[in-house]
């Protein structure tokens, strides 16, 4: 059973890096389905030169997974794959690709957990110096997304 607490609230994201392929596609898929109901989000990025075609299985954006061995279908998608090799040469292309499905993962989990956002108490301001601007403003931009978008 899951609180609604704003202290009881938590979403993990696991960061994977593989090299290699999928072989064992049915025990992998069951992993997935099971966790789907946990708040959990996990990121893999394939390096290397290795067939990653079986990856984009686990990246269930338009079919949901069923689990082989349990007959289960998945709660929600919390697998995003990259290939880094298709973004390898712009940076900013990478990161939106590693980070697109998280707030919608993040809002599905909350949504069917039933947790409410928290309420803002306090409001602070910073003061930013031409030499801090620019960093100021990417964190800035950041927290006002992350406020959006997580509870």
């Amino acid at each position: 059973s899951s609180s609604s607490s704003s202290s009881n609230q938590h979403y993990y994201i696991l960061l994977l890096l593989t090299d290699g392929v999928l072989d064992d596609v049915n025990e992998t898929v069951d992993v997935v389905v099971r966790s789907s109901g946990l708040p959990l989000s996990v990121v893999i990025v394939g390096v290397g030169k290795a067939n990653f075609d079986k990856m984009h299985v686990l990246d269930a954006d338009d079919t949901p997974l069923v689990s082989v061995l349990t007959g289960d279908r998945m709660r929600r998608d919390i697998i995003q794959f990259v290939n880094y090799n298709d973004v390898r040469h712009d940076d900013a292309l990478f990161a939106r690709e590693l980070l697109f499905e998280i707030p919608k993962q993040v809002v599905e989990y909350a949504e069917q957990a039933g947790w409410r956002p928290a309420t803002a108490t306090t409001t602070t301001t910073t003061t930013i110096t031409p030499t801090t601007h620019h960093k100021a403003n990417v964190y800035r931009h950041y927290y006002h997304y992350c406020c959006y978008y997580y509870y």
